[in-house]
């Protein structure tokens, strides 16, 4: 199976995530009544998507220790999921500039962990 860029991995996932809540608006109204009544079902889903993709970073940089890992998804879900929700309820042209921010966001934080650049880069200045 071919790679893709780093740049278009961010653009796929961040516009089937925004994609998703465009198309069922009654998902993100749902889901907010149950994070106001029931914050463990939104931390318990956090730490499932947080462990899927701790053992999916591995692939891109086998490098890094576990809890390196651990810590770039903590952040790229709590930060980035926040973010996408927030920009769920702005107006149509500022949501999109959020999404438009949250994918740079993300691939610039990715970049300095995953990029081949930023790898050549930290072994040059050693």
């Amino acid at each position: 199976m071919a790679q893709i860029s780093l740049a278009n991995y961010v653009d796929r996932v961040t516009d089937e995530v925004e994609q998703f809540f465009s198309d069922h608006p009654g998902y993100y109204a749902v889901f907010m009544e149950v994070q106001a009544r029931m914050p463990e079902v939104n931390n318990a889903d956090d730490t499932r998507l947080i462990q899927t993709m701790a053992t999916l970073l591995p692939k891109h940089n086998p490098s890094l220790n576990a809890e390196d890992y651990e810590a770039i998804a903590f952040v790229m879900v709590k930060a980035m999921g926040n973010l996408m929700w927030i920009s769920l309820g702005q107006p149509a042209d500022f949501r999109q500039r959020l999404v438009k921010e949250a994918k740079r966001l993300t691939l610039n934080y990715l970049q300095s962990y995953f990029s081949v650049e930023s790898s050549e880069t930290e072994k040059s200045s050693c």
